[in-house]
């Protein structure tokens, strides 16, 4: 089954910031709201599109092919006078409204969508997931991944524990690209090469970083 790809906020309100860097927020909030979805789908989607633009106007909630889409509106003066933060936060808020609009519309869950806007707010717009721990096959050391991303960069480390100590190693740091970036392969091949090295590791492309307890370093190949 396709799963949701991504939820893309599109600036028709030109804010004075520029395309780039709106975007570069824009891509992040969605991003974060998107994680905090944990793989929920709605039915027959595949993409949510929302354009912001700057005057009231009919929503227009439609569905072309399995691409939903909408027309949100925002205040270009009060977005442009808010600081960084604020910032994020009045594009999470205007996302988040127009999704509610689409569940409306479309019938979807929108209890989904409630506690995905309310885990991004009790993280105060912070990009940081935390994945399962795993146990080193001795048992006598754990180790699990953790996935950090700014506006711009996408970092994945090994938080590993022995004899009493915990280790943030970094494993990959890269340009952030979110819904597509190639760090998520990576997030779901974290493993236990030996009792003393925990990493990750893919094929397609050939991919392998480490860090050994017994070295205390990481390896890359």
């Amino acid at each position: 089954m396709a799963r949701l790809t991504d939820i893309t906020l599109y600036d028709e309100f030109h804010p004075a910031e520029g395309q780039g860097q709106f975007q570069h927020r824009a891509n992040y909030v969605s991003e974060l709201y998107w994680q905090c979805l944990h793989g929920y789908k709605p039915p027959k989607t595949t993409r949510i599109s929302i354009s912001l633009v700057p005057d009231q106007q009919p929503r227009y909630p439609s569905m072309s092919g399995s691409v939903a889409s909408i027309y949100q509106a925002v205040h270009t003066p009060t977005y442009d006078a808010l600081p960084e933060m604020a910032k994020l936060r009045y594009l999470l808020n205007s996302l988040h409204e127009a999704v509610g609009h689409l569940c409306q519309a479309f019938r979807w869950e929108e209890s989904v969508f409630s506690e995905a806007y309310q885990q991004v707010a009790d993280r105060d717009l912070k990009f940081r997931f935390v994945y399962p721990e795993k146990l080193s096959r001795d048992g006598k050391s754990r180790a699990y991944l953790l996935l950090e991303k700014t506006l711009t960069t996408s970092r994945l480390s090994a938080c590993v524990q022995g004899e009493g100590t915990v280790v943030h190693a970094l494993l990959h740091e890269g340009p952030n690209r979110w819904w597509y970036d190639p760090i998520y392969r990576l997030v779901q091949r974290g493993k236990w090469f030996n009792n003393a090295q925990f990493g990750v590791q893919t094929t397609q492309p050939h991919f392998r970083a480490w860090y050994s307890l017994k070295l205390d370093k990481v390896g890359k190949e």
